[in-house]
């Protein structure tokens, strides 16, 4: 995982001075559209090393936030994210996730609201494919696990405008045979996405 890079996405929650939409006690609901890019990054199976490759991300969420205090909400969110490859579409797949969230909103006096947030969560989701190389013939399943995203964002008349990045820690394992002989490995993938959204907030 980059911290340089992360550590700039939060550090721009503090170039915006912005009131607080939160209300200790309250709960709200916030669906987001979100769209996004970065790389896939996998080590290497039979030998053969696989590198990195572009993808694209599209998505939606909801987050169920609870006013803990007057600036600090906590809560869970579901989403359905569809992850792209450039240059490998056969390994396109849709991910389902759960997480839990905090946000952190900053007061102000001009009607603006920025925040920060962190996600923690898990996202299911798979893809198989055929290969051939190295003398291998066989399959692939690349899929996901779990994830950690940071995002900084303002809030104004209810409408949420963020950017932010998820690290995804997951899998693609191989199995084919080679001659005879029937073989299998696996390795790990790093899914890096940077992201902008865009959503609601329906107060309960």
């Amino acid at each position: 995982m980059n911290w340089k890079k992360i550590l700039i996405i939060a550090g721009l929650a503090g170039m915006v001075a912005n009131t607080a939409m939160a209300a200790q006690g309250d709960t709200s609901i916030i669906p987001q559209l979100k769209l996004g890019a970065g790389e896939a990054d996998a080590g290497s199976i039979f030998g053969q090393s696989l590198g990195d490759e572009d993808i694209n991300l599209y998505g939606v969420s909801a987050d169920f936030l609870y006013g803990v205090n007057d600036n600090f909400e906590a809560g869970v969110g579901l989403g359905i994210d569809k992850i792209e490859f450039d240059d490998s579409d056969e390994l396109d797949f849709t991910t389902f996730n759960l997480y839990g969230v905090g946000r952190y909103n900053f007061n102000t006096t001009n009607g603006y609201t920025p925040y920060v947030s962190g996600k923690l969560g898990y996202k299911w989701g798979d893809e198989d494919a055929s290969f051939t190389g190295g003398g291998v013939t066989g399959k692939v399943e690349i899929e996901a696990g779990p994830f950690v995203g940071i995002a900084a964002g303002v809030e104004y008349n209810n409408f949420n405008f963020e950017i932010g990045y998820e690290h995804t820690a997951g899998e693609l394992d191989a199995s084919g045979t080679s001659g005879i002989i029937s073989i299998s490995d696996s390795t790990d993938v790093d899914y890096d996405i940077f992201y902008m959204a865009v959503g609601y907030r329906f107060n309960q």
